[in-house]
């Protein structure tokens, strides 16, 4: 079986906490935290539509994604990731 490898583009976020969620929700965008390996996490924000779209629809949140970060500088990382929760309301 082929593997699927989504891709998608995430922002860092500096606001953390519910009052910053909360308004991020309201724009219509997702928040996220990555963790990777002895480094520190990063809140993310994700495009809701962009997710989806990097999402296998057989493996679901079992896809490979190739996941780009960038910051407000324009810098990027790159890295291969899995979801570990998603949830929805």
């Amino acid at each position: 079986m082929e593997m699927h490898v989504g891709k998608l583009t995430a922002q860092t976020r500096k606001g953390v906490g519910k009052i910053a969620v909360r308004k991020l929700r309201n724009q219509g965008l997702i928040p996220a935290v990555v963790y990777w390996g002895g480094k520190p996490s990063r809140s993310l924000t994700v495009d809701p539509k962009q997710l989806q779209a990097a999402l296998d629809p057989q493996r679901k949140a079992n896809t490979l994604i190739d996941l780009r970060i960038e910051n407000e500088a324009g810098q990027s990382v790159q890295l291969d990731v899995m979801l570990h929760e998603y949830q929805y309301h």
